[in-house]
């Protein structure tokens, strides 16, 4: 008795072990069929393994004229299957012109698939139907959860309406979403809105390293972008942010001292309203901290005209300033060329002081009216009658106070 049903027992297994194996085999043959992806294979994948939705899916893109009813089939197997529903709402919508059928397949498929591509067909698709408040309402969750820029969406959003404070509201509080938004914004000129979106960004990042979300590169970029389209007041509103949030060192200017980092103490940011040390051929301008000073080197092979400081001046049109700074030569002598410049952001107005080593080291000037704003350039323009330098500037302090 033992014998016979041990006997059984490998029989059993025997048989189950060649079932398995030839079960495999057709799911070895059906996968390879499918993975061919050609109107004939794909059938034969659904032939051989007919419950498997994802083929039968697949079979209704090689076959148009069964496509309804193999996606239903595939849904049938697989509710989670939120691309064949999508895709049965694209058919209701763009072939049978049946909008509400398409809305109510989008929404099945947001309900069984929480990710990005069913809301950003429903954000589509309201985008089609110009209805704003669902619109909005699906672009906000398209952003939370978008692994993809997010322009596509924010230049629907500004399609569907030119209210800054409403497209704001719409971008969730996720650092991602908020940065790809302020550079979308800076590439649109639309510089208004960015100092709110700034803020946001700062108070969710909270105590993170700011290198970590943009500061150095895209906010930084942003913010040079709106000081050279002229727009001092917003780049001062998102400098204070940056301040305020401790994403920065360098202090605020105001129209009674508009210079920052006049004493040289921080490392240059290299953006905003800080210094920006100019890279050329011949021009060798290193900072030193600890003393603190700029050298600044002529290797005589620098061009006949070149920039080699700037930082952003905001001031008061019409009142009277006086900018000093303090600085000695080893090998250039006074009238060599080296002199500041005053360019002002919002128009052609250009202004210049006297030579920068003659005695007194200081200029008086008065902004012009309408002009609320200067590009500070130390430059070097080679004097006539003169030879293109060798030798070394040190700086040492660079102030600029408003007279009355």
């Amino acid at each position: 008795m033992k014998s016979a049903a041990a006997f059984l027992l490998r029989y059993l297994l025997i048989a189950g072990a060649i079932a398995g194996a030839y079960y495999s085999s057709i799911l070895a043959r059906a996968s390879y069929l499918y993975g061919q992806d050609t109107a004939t294979s794909v059938p034969a994948a659904v032939r051989l393994v007919p419950y498997n939705s994802q083929y039968i899916a697949r079979w209704a893109a090689w076959d148009t004229d069964r496509q309804i009813p193999l996606l239903k089939e595939a849904i049938a197997l697989n509710p989670f299957d939120y691309q064949s529903l999508i895709q049965l709402g694209l058919n209701a919508e763009m072939t049978e012109g049946d909008s509400k059928t398409a809305e109510s397949y989008y929404l099945k498929a947001a309900a069984v698939n929480k990710m990005f591509l069913p809301k950003w067909t429903l954000t589509n698709y309201y985008f089609r139907q110009q209805n704003l408040s669902e619109f909005f309402r699906w672009a906000n969750e398209t952003l939370k959860v978008s692994p993809y820029s997010g322009d596509p969406v924010f230049t629907q959003m500004w399609l569907m309406s030119q209210d800054p404070a409403r497209l704001s509201a719409v971008i969730p509080d996720r650092p991602r979403s908020l940065i790809q938004y302020i550079w979308f914004l800076s590439n649109s000129n639309q510089y208004g809105a960015i100092p709110p979106m700034i803020q946001r960004l700062v108070r969710v990042v909270g105590n993170d390293d700011p290198r970590a979300w943009g500061r150095d590169d895209l906010i930084a970029a942003s913010l040079d972008h709106v000081l050279a389209s002229g727009e001092l007041h917003t780049g001062l509103q998102i400098w204070t942010t940056l301040r305020d949030g401790r994403w920065i060192a360098q202090s605020v200017p105001d129209a009674n001292h508009p210079i920052t980092n006049g004493d040289f103490r921080l490392p240059f940011y290299r953006h905003g309203f800080d210094w920006v040390s100019a890279e050329t051929e011949g021009v060798r301008i290193q900072q030193f901290t600890d003393e603190p000073l700029i050298d600044i080197g002529l290797s005589g092979d620098q061009p006949e005209h070149c920039e080699l400081l700037r930082e952003y001046v905001a001031v008061e049109p019409g009142f009277l300033y006086k900018l000093q700074w303090k600085a000695d030569a080893l090998g250039i002598p006074a009238g060599s060329g080296l002199a500041w410049h005053l360019r002002a952001t919002n128009s052609d107005a250009s202004i210049e002081s006297g030579d920068l080593l003659n005695a007194p080291q200081a200029w008086e000037f008065v902004a012009p009216p309408n002009v609320s704003g200067f590009l500070l350039t130390l430059e070097f323009n080679r004097a006539l009658g003169h030879v293109r330098p060798t030798g070394h500037l040190t700086l040492r302090a660079v102030s600029m106070i408003r007279q009355q």
